[in-house]
């Protein structure tokens, strides 16, 4: 046990630190962050699961917010009671840090029941540590704690005690309470224990609890889709991700990291693995590349009944138990070590604070608390305390736009915020007033002129000869500050710097293409850099830094870069 708690503990620190420096270093977003912190807020000042992120929106990459009856309630999306939980601390002054805070601390204190599972069901504290090693090394909680905050990964250390108490101690009740608060922590809570009820009940436990476990499972799924109903008019803005579900083929990834976390025990006890059946069907028929890798939170929901297979499967192996054991470890480490976000393993990505993030948030905090602001998804979780506060392009009645072009465009595109800010300034009722290291501050001014961006090259520009020789300086492959990670790995940036001898002719442009393992390209065009200094703006002798972001490096060979013009 005391190796357990010192795993823990570990775990704990280890991921708290990872992902609080994410944060401070601007890579945590308006999703979920960045709303949960606003709807927690504004419980503070009478106003219920309400979030300004969406209202009036007309936009979004993947869902038609227009069509939402109430875009301004988390109600609409989501059903979390358990917030509830945290208002008394953002009382006392509470933000973002206290839920990065809380959520590995609880995650991390699952592995206490995960380990008296395995022990009781293993019949050693072998077969326990085991179990509650390869819970801590699975990727699946590593993801969840490092991709912002979300109430259902605080669902699963409930789950386990609630096997733990049910299974372990005997006491029906207690069961029966813990999973009554895992409930509120998300609507997919409710068919993770309807199914995990069944799979009790095939095991033999307690039947009038499980069957108890299985109503409330069912009830809460029904309660929760009848409140999303309501409040987004119709069915749940999500659904849209499940169109043409059947014909999209699986992601094998989701099921690998499931069976060599200790799910693979489950073919000596298949009925113990029940409980991720409506987890695995939510995500692997999704849309959405997250959900079908069971990445970021997606595939948390998963690991209370691979954790009870683990436990169950040690227990029918007999004499072989112990080598059992010695196999879920080696597993859960393969599956750390290829997919885990911790020191070693392969998705690894520590943020570093930068005086770019430093000066953001000083900016941030000199916006008046009662501005309307609209600010890009890197920043929303530094200004989230605020009644009105809008995810860019969304601007409404904003009174700032506050954008970092240095970090993600989402959910637009590079060229579409530049194209926007050169239509606000140009439009007049706009003032410039900062503009440092690609951090933009916009205040509304019904007096202020149109305005050009002073850095676009002037139209008349003497057109030069068209062989003016552009030098490489250098070029490197350089881990992103905010500790960016996709589906397929760590995000670095390709960082470059060119020189040129003459004036560029007017339109020059300069293409990326990205060779990636197996020969797939990807051609980058849209960068930020050359919107907000395109290369026929760059000055003869000067050295200018040309930032490709999102390259993935554990599938990066090699790139090359092309200039054209009309």
């Amino acid at each position: 046990m005391l190796l357990v708690a010192a795993a823990t503990a570990i775990w704990i620190v280890t991921f708290a630190c990872l992902a609080i420096l994410r944060h401070l270093a601007g890579g945590s977003h308006a999703e979920d962050l960045g709303f949960s912190d606003q709807v927690l807020w504004n419980f503070l000042n009478g106003q219920c699961f309400r979030m300004s992120l969406y209202h009036g929106a007309r936009w979004n990459t993947e869902l038609d917010l227009s069509l939402l009856a109430r875009a301004d309630s988390l109600l609409a999306f989501h059903v979390e009671p358990m917030l509830l939980v945290f208002v008394p601390l953002y009382a006392l002054g509470a933000g973002p840090l206290v839920l990065l805070a809380a959520q590995s601390i609880g995650f991390g204190l699952g592995a206490v029941p995960a380990f008296r599972l395995g022990a009781h069901a293993g019949r050693s504290a072998l077969a326990g540590l085991s179990v509650a090693l390869a819970y801590l090394l699975s990727p699946f909680g590593q993801s969840a704690v490092l991709s912002d905050f979300h109430t259902s990964t605080l669902a699963v250390p409930f789950l386990l005690l609630s096997l733990e108490r049910m299974l372990v101690a005997g006491r029906p009740s207690q069961s029966l309470v813990a999973v009554g608060i895992a409930l509120t922590a998300r609507e997919d809570v409710g068919p993770v224990v309807a199914f995990i009820g069944m799979s009790l009940i095939a095991l033999q436990a307690p039947r009038r609890p499980a069957l108890l476990m299985v109503a409330l499972g069912l009830s809460w799924t029904l309660v929760c889709a009848l409140i999303i109903g309501h409040y987004s008019g119709g069915v749940s803005p999500l659904v849209v991700r499940y169109a043409g579900a059947l014909g999209r083929p699986l992601d094998v990834g989701l099921f690998s990291t499931l069976l060599l976390t200790g799910g693979w025990l489950a073919a000596v006890s298949p009925l113990s693995l029940l409980g991720a059946l409506p987890t695995l069907a939510i995500d692997a028929l999704s849309s959405s590349p997250w959900m079908a890798a069971g990445k970021a939170h997606y595939g948390v929901l998963l690991l209370p009944a691979v954790v009870l297979a683990a436990a169950v499967g040690l227990g029918r192996l007999g004499r072989w138990r112990a080598l059992g054991a010695v196999g879920v470890l080696l597993t859960a480490t393969l599956a750390y070590l290829t997919e885990g976000a911790g020191p070693l393993a392969a998705n690894y990505a520590p943020a570093t604070v930068t005086q770019h993030t430093l000066a953001a948030q000083q900016l941030a905090e000199s916006l008046p608390s009662d501005a309307a602001v609209s600010a890009s998804t890197s920043l929303v979780p530094r200004l989230s305390h605020r009644s009105r506060l809008y995810l860019f392009p969304n601007v409404l009645d904003a009174d700032y736009v506050f954008l970092d072009v240095r970090s993600t465009s989402a959910p637009t595109s590079p060229g579409d915020v530049f194209l926007r800010v050169r239509d606000l300034l140009g439009g007049g009722g706009w003032r410039l007033e900062s503009q440092t290291d690609g951090l933009l501050l916009l205040q509304r001014d019904a007096d202020a002129p149109a305005q050009a961006l002073a850095w676009r090259a002037d139209a008349d520009a003497t057109r030069p000869s068209n062989n003016a020789a552009v030098q490489l300086l250098g070029a490197e492959l350089v881990p992103s500050p905010d500790g960016a990670i996709d589906v397929d790995g760590p995000r670095w940036i390709l960082h470059t710097t060119w020189r040129t001898d003459q004036q560029l002719p007017s339109g020059t442009h300069l293409d990326f293409w990205i060779t990636l393992h197996g020969g797939e390209q990807l051609h980058v065009w849209d960068v930020a850099d050359m919107w907000w200094n395109p290369p026929d703006n760059w000055l003869p002798g000067a050295r200018v830094t040309i930032d490709v972001p999102d390259v993935p490096v554990r599938r990066f060979e090699s790139w090359r870069a092309q200039f054209s013009s009309p």
